[in-house]
């Protein structure tokens, strides 16, 4: 029997969406950088709307604000990227000069550990940098039940 392609509902509960993967599309770092390759992977997500994106590959931590595809802010459907790359051998260090408006919050000093809890309706996130008693703690809303843009 041949199977059918996936259908498109016209109305999806969709709980906090995360996908993760290990090249970055946006990255703020000169050990790595971007990884355009991976944008068909973000215009899909845009479309479902997903919530995050985590990845890792820069030896640091990078937060950014929710973004489209092409790496516009966007509050309303964006997707917001996590860069953790703060548990191996070496750090790379962020570059001199200034950061790319949306980037939220990055470091190179200290290893880390990343914390995500999902909720239906928004996800938590904990940010725990080894040697350091500083925590970063915070709560975002996911966007629940929508209707999916297929491109």
């Amino acid at each position: 029997m041949a199977r059918e392609g996936p259908r498109r509902p016209s109305r999806l509960a969709v709980p906090c969406t995360l996908a993760y993967w290990h090249h970055p599309r946006f990255s703020f770092s000169t050990g790595s950088g971007a990884t355009t390759t991976v944008g068909p992977l973000w215009r899909l997500l845009h479309a479902a709307r997903a919530d995050v994106v985590l990845n890792g590959h820069s030896h640091n931590y990078q937060r950014w604000a929710p973004m489209d595809p092409s790496g516009d802010l966007d509050r309303e459907t964006g997707i917001r990227e996590f860069v953790v790359g703060t548990g191996g051998a070496s750090h790379y260090a962020l570059p001199s000069g200034t950061a790319p408006d949306n980037l939220v919050a990055a470091q190179a000093d200290a290893f880390g550990v990343l914390k995500l809890t999902l909720k239906a309706d928004r996800y938590r996130m904990a940010m725990g940098l080894g040697g350091r008693s500083a925590r970063v703690r915070r709560r975002l809303r996911a966007r629940g039940a929508v209707r999916p843009r297929y491109p």
